[in-house]
């Protein structure tokens, strides 16, 4: 179990409607969209296909809701929470791997959206079944992510409910059960246009708020001036400092630039969260535009998550409260640090449940994406193969509804055993790096080795899973980078004489390169498993294409290029689709697109 905060905070009755406002706010979202698809579905406007309204918002929503919904689906409450904690005892080198992204939003940009765009598909997965002519592979990868999703909201969701308990007087149960129904019932009502909608304006508040706890933290620990004082002081900037290509360490430059984009390739481009967003745009130029869209918005919510972390560890520095024993743990760090400075004012009364309101928001657009997909990925991939003939088109869309509602239970009931899974950035980055590199090889696979043939990429992909859930069992057990922190500067006279107990550091070695005694393999950086775990599905899946090459009587030679980085459309059509003549197919069967009628681009 996670240790609770000593001390419990109380907010005030302003507090507490700004919290319930927001949640107040989102549920409406949720039930307007309901409603206008119920009077858009009797009038016989839109889209007349019904799961793909309620999935991808038939295929026309505005450009900047969906880049801020890709921002704000993946800076979730453990990047609010961990992201500062991981500033506060390590240092700023964390800042390299969210600049990473914009690599592998580029990468993407060029190597997968064109491909998965021109498809023209609900779920990424059937991609792999068109490709490699493999059902089993479809159904494998897409049996993964609904897994990894539903585990991985979990953690999400119990990450700021238990962080909250400690300033809301509110259990952590209560917090989780608040926040997993809340999300679950307004995503299931309104579908992706509620989920993108309401990303909208959780990221306008994460931008708010965040904003706010920055210059109002900075005021309270001296100024910007103070602020670089005790950077400088602390060694948090010479941490950063590492070059090393040595991966048996925590982390380097390097590490964290190669692990990083191959992590966030995976996330942004070969995932159903991410292609789902896209896939919801009018045009292939629009989803160009979100890309480029996304670049800034995402560099400046998350340099401004790790701009908490400098401001709290000024703000701490002189007393430390893992050392006085007002918190156990990193991950409560925020919280503390935000009641502090929001509450210590009563003219500024409100702030501290605006803050509250902020944190529930980064977990509602993670989770609400998160079981959106995972229910659009079970009726694609699973269902809709046995049902299509037997269900109308309303009672598909009833199906997808209780689809979405039990997977928010699901994610819900993860959320209470997630408790003994330790700190929320290590479970987290253990469950999506595990899966995230895997997958992520097999698309290349797909997009960059025509040659390569469904069995072998199988069976790479199953060799490969295994090693890495294996791996990384060891390695959460072996643990070689616990206590590994830099020290801070507790005195009586920075705690105003309260007791503390100064956190011991290691000095038989160098805790930033793992416990010695723990074998040397289980000592790679955790944030290189994505890139291992790519490239040894890569490696698999040619080695094992010399003992199952590709059959010519499955498929053609065109539709295997045609499905490739080497044959993809090099210059987009306004609406999307591209003439399979221009592609080098002749036979329609081969090349899947269906040409979507013209859509207008909405800002």
């Amino acid at each position: 179990m996670q240790p609770k905060m000593t001390h419990v905070y109380s907010l005030s009755a302003t507090d507490y409607v700004i919290f319930v406002a927001f949640l107040s706010l989102s549920i409406f979202v949720g039930l307007y969209y309901a409603i206008k698809e119920h009077i858009e579905k009797n009038s016989k406007k839109g889209n007349p296909d019904v799961t793909d309204n309620y999935h991808l918002g038939g295929r026309r929503m505005p450009i900047v809701p969906v880049a801020l919904s890709l921002t704000s689906t993946f800076l979730s409450g453990i990047t609010l929470l961990g992201t500062p904690a991981e500033i506060f005892d390590r240092g700023l080198l964390w800042i390299l791997y969210y600049l990473s992204c914009s690599i592998a939003l580029i990468i993407n940009s060029i190597v997968f959206l064109p491909i998965f765009y021109q498809l023209n598909s609900t779920s990424i997965y059937e991609y792999l079944e068109l490709r490699f002519h493999s059902v089993a592979l479809r159904k494998c990868a897409a049996a993964t992510f609904v897994l990894q999703t539903l585990m991985s909201q979990g953690v999400v969701i119990y990450g700021p409910s238990f962080a909250l308990s400690g300033v809301t007087g509110m259990s952590t149960w209560t917090l989780i059960l608040t926040i997993g129904m809340v999300c679950t019932f307004y995503t299931a009502i309104g579908g992706v246009r509620a989920v993108i909608w309401t990303d909208t304006l959780q990221a306008a508040l994460m931008y708010i708020g965040i904003g706010i706890l920055i210059v109002k933290g900075t005021m309270d620990a001296g100024g910007v001036g103070r602020v670089i004082e005790v950077l400088q002081e602390s060694k948090r900037v010479e941490n950063a400092m590492r070059f090393d290509p040595n991966p048996a360490q925590y982390y380097s430059a390097w590490i964290l630039l190669f692990g990083g984009t191959v992590f966030w390739m995976g996330v942004h481009g070969t995932s159903q969260m991410s292609v789902q967003r896209y896939n919801c745009l009018p045009t292939a130029q629009a989803v160009q535009t979100v890309v480029r869209l996304t670049i800034p918005l995402y560099i400046a919510l998350t340099c401004m998550s790790c701009t908490i972390g400098i401001v709290m560890l000024a703000y701490f520095y002189y007393c430390n409260p893992l050392e006085t024993g007002e918190i156990k743990g990193s991950d409560q760090l925020v919280v503390l640090f935000a009641v502090k400075v929001l509450s210590n004012d009563g003219s500024l009364e409100g702030l501290s449940g605006l803050f509250l309101a902020c944190m529930s928001a980064t977990t509602l657009s993670t989770v609400s994406t998160g079981v959106n997909s995972a229910g659009a990925v079970i009726y694609e991939d699973f269902l809709k193969p046995l049902t299509a003939d037997r269900i109308s088109e309303e009672g598909a869309l009833r199906l997808n509804k209780v689809l979405v509602v039990l997977c928010g239970f699901v994610a819900t009931g993860v959320a209470f055993a997630a408790g003994p899974l330790g700190g929320i950035v290590r479970a987290s980055f253990g469950l999506l790096s595990g899966f995230n590199g895997p997958v992520t090889g097999i698309f290349l696979l797909g997009i960059f080795f025509p040659k390569v043939s469904g069995r072998a990429v199988l069976f790479a992909y199953i060799t490969v899973i295994t090693l890495v859930i294996s791996y990384s069992t060891w390695t959460f057990f072996e643990n070689p980078f616990k206590g590994y922190f830099l020290p801070t500067n507790s005195s009586l006279e920075g705690c105003n004489g309260a007791n503390f107990t100064i956190r011991e550091q290691t000095t038989r070695y160098d805790a930033h390169y793992g416990n010695p005694d723990v074998f040397y393999l289980a000592r790679m950086s955790p944030y290189l498993m994505s890139f291992f775990g790519a490239t040894f599905t890569v490696f698999f899946g040619n080695l094992y294409s010399t003992l199952f090459p590709v059959s010519k009587e499955q498929y053609s030679s065109k539709r295997r290029h045609s499905l490739t980085y080497f044959g993809r459309p090099r210059k987009l059509s306004e609406d999307g689709s591209e003439s399979k003549q221009e592609l080098g197919v002749s036979d329609p069967s081969v090349w899947p697109i269906r040409s979507p009628s013209p859509r207008s681009v909405q800002i």
